[in-house]
């Protein structure tokens, strides 16, 4: 997968979803969004991206005709890009790790539906029916019920046992619901 974040606004945006990834893929992606974005992208300064050799130089030529500096990060240093860095870990962790993805475009509906639901603005966020449960309790909110504090000022402190009380052996094994039976051998399961 293919995103581009704009640093100022946090908004996403899927260039695109493939299992191979090549050089020229990437170019195509550049120039979908450099023609999605329209005269958007003259707002623009700058594209970082990795040292990824996805990323050639018809790629960065893409943005240079738009009027962007592309700059690229050093190596191993995640900080350079660390708003891109932080989303596609998010990415990973609350949506590729808990969902089972079935194919290419089940992959694309996922994260277009994900990266979208953010920017969706509340009067337009459907507000969700109410639920009815057979639970009595299911409508009621948490906590409701009064609990006692874990510790009041009027409680006395616990008691401290004095004296431990011991139980002989054979008092123990003969008032045990379930008898421990003797050992026959080896267990029939373990062969």
């Amino acid at each position: 997968m293919l995103v581009f974040i704009e640093h100022d606004t946090r908004r996403p945006h899927l260039a695109g979803v493939t299992a191979h990834p090549t050089g020229a893929w990437t170019l195509q992606q550049a120039r979908n969004l450099a023609m999605d974005l329209g005269e958007r992208i003259a707002g623009l300064r700058f594209l970082i991206h990795d040292r990824d050799p996805l990323f050639t130089s018809a790629f960065r030529e893409v943005f240079h005709a738009e009027g962007l500096r592309v700059i690229t990060t050093m190596p191993r240093t995640p900080r350079m890009n660390a708003i891109c860095e932080r989303a596609i870990g998010t990415l990973r962790r609350e949506l590729l790790d808990r969902i089972l993805i079935l194919n290419k475009r089940h992959l694309a509906c996922v994260l277009h539906k994900y990266l979208i639901h953010p920017l969706q603005p509340p009067s337009a966020a459907p507000v969700p029916a109410p639920t009815t449960s057979r639970h009595p309790n299911a409508a009621l909110p948490r906590r409701d019920r009064p609990q006692r504090p874990a510790i009041q000022r009027n409680d006395r402190p616990p008691t401290v046992i004095e004296k431990a009380i011991e139980i002989p052996r054979a008092r123990r094994s003969s008032e045990n619901r379930h008898p421990v039976m003797p050992a026959q051998g080896s267990c029939p399961h373990a062969r």
